[in-house]
């Protein structure tokens, strides 16, 4: 007679990560998904294992619960343009494979088709060049992550810790996520790219007009600037200088100007002392209750809390 009291073996449930290695993709972030993923393992009690390889491309993928297109430097053209990544992607995606990316990876997403009409996310200081190469991806580069069900973006280069936290409380639990980020010394409680972000202005349009009036505003950030004074400088009608100036820097006159007196408020916020309400005025800001407003919709955090985050030196604790 067979041993009844011989317990079954339950074999662990087995989650598959096939991370793509193509050109450019940052090694060190594949390495660091990989490692982060075996934590999980090893801190899932239920035995759950996140079983991880790397493939060259998403052809070499026979099948996986979760694809990864990491972070890279770049994205050559030529890869972009490959119609064998472009359909092992899609069919991927058909079968049922949940499609993610970190940073530049997102622009292969959407040179697939894949992003159209959806919501998504990537670098901040991509965001402009994505907008105009892929005008129909609903782009939200403030998010850090972007969880549209089938498809995962996340934002900047090291956001692929963020994005293996995410996957990890959504294919197993949030007490499983919590404890790596414990372990790996990550804050798991979410962050926004717009903490991160600085306004670059584009001055490489070749429009000379448009490129002595920004020169002319950097100067001018604690002055009352109208419209009509920058058309003056720039020797043009109030309605030809609006049209040709969003065009080359890819911002209304006032919304530019704006973005301008952020950026230098964030550099005063790292790097001294002074009193929310003189970096306020500095910048141009007459009421300081305003300034705090349109700085806390437009970076997520309040003036105080971005400094105590980002000054320069400070200690971390």
């Amino acid at each position: 007679m067979a041993d009844m009291t011989k317990k079954v073996q339950i074999m662990p449930n087995v989650l598959r990560i096939s991370l793509i290695d193509y050109p450019g993709a940052q090694q060190a972030a594949l390495l660091g998904m990989v490692d982060m993923f075996a934590f999980a393992s090893r801190f899932a009690a239920d035995g759950t294992a996140f079983v991880t390889s790397i493939h060259a491309s998403p052809g070499d993928v026979g099948g996986a619960d979760v694809l990864i297109l990491p972070p890279a430097l770049g994205v050559s053209d030529e890869l972009a343009g490959d119609d064998g990544f472009r359909d092992a992607l899609q069919e991927l995606r058909a079968t049922g494979t949940l499609i993610t990316s970190v940073c530049a990876g997102s622009l292969l997403l959407a040179d697939c088709g894949l992003l159209d009409g959806r919501p998504a996310t990537t670098h901040w200081a991509l965001a402009d060049g994505f907008r105009a190469r892929f005008p129909r991806v609903a782009l939200d580069p403030a998010r850090l992550i972007v969880d549209d069900g089938d498809i995962i973006t996340a934002g900047g280069l090291m956001a692929w810790a963020d994005l293996v936290l995410h996957l990890v409380g959504r294919l197993h639990s949030p007490e499983l996520r919590n404890a790596l980020a414990h372990y790996c010394l990550i804050d798991a409680s979410g962050r926004a790219q717009s903490h991160y972000a600085r306004f670059q202005p584009r001055l490489d349009h070749g429009n000379r007009r448009v490129l002595k009036v920004q020169h002319w505003l950097a100067g001018q950030l604690s002055a009352a600037v109208s419209i009509a004074d920058m058309a003056r400088e720039a020797g043009q009608s109030e309605r030809s200088f609006v049209r040709h100036f969003r065009v080359a820097t890819g911002h209304p006159p006032g919304e530019y100007l704006q973005l301008l007196r952020l950026a230098r408020a964030q550099d005063r916020l790292e790097a001294g002392d002074d009193a929310v309400a003189r970096i306020a005025w500095d910048v141009g800001y007459e009421d300081v209750s305003a300034f705090r407003r349109i700085f806390q919709a437009r970076i997520g955090l309040t003036p105080g809390a971005y400094r105590r985050r980002f000054r320069s030196g400070q200690a971390v604790a």
